[in-house]
């Protein structure tokens, strides 16, 4: 509800690119890091589509801040099946992105969620993410029309 009006507020989506809720590993890396710190940090992924994704942390990320994620693709199956049953998944191809942070709320004890944008992806790496992302989201319209 409005806080003025006490109408009913729609939620409008600003992405150019929608989002699949998908929870699969990613690693990721702070850019001003990249110096002082060799190893990446392990994450869940919440959404992801073409444009972006949204992560849980455990470390303050600022917004604007740039920083490099790796995403491990399973076969679009296999993510499907995982996010049903949780059975173990195997990793076809790993993509590598920069990108940026775009927002960041609290989330549980000590963690955040937090929003990247996508930045210069590579041809290869965009068509292996829009294909997963296409491909997954027939597995899901597979899955719902076996349920009905």
């Amino acid at each position: 509800m409005h806080a003025e009006t006490g109408k009913a507020e729609t939620i409008v989506e600003r992405r150019k690119y929608p989002r699949l809720p998908l929870k699969l590993a990613v690693n990721y890396l702070i850019s001003d890091q990249a110096s002082t710190r060799s190893f990446f940090s392990q994450s869940i992924t919440r959404d992801l589509g073409i444009g972006g994704m949204a992560l849980v942390v455990e470390e303050k990320i600022e917004t604007g801040q740039m920083i490099t994620v790796q995403i491990g693709l399973p076969e679009p199956e296999t993510a499907f099946i995982w996010a049903v049953s949780r059975q173990p998944m195997h990793i076809s191809r790993t993509v590598t992105l920069t990108s940026r942070v775009i927002w960041r709320q609290p989330y549980e004890e000590k963690k955040y969620i937090i929003g990247v944008q996508f930045l210069d992806l590579e041809l290869l790496d965009a068509q292996n993410l829009k294909k997963f992302l296409e491909d997954f989201k027939l597995q899901e319209g597979k899955w719902e029309e076996e349920q009905e």
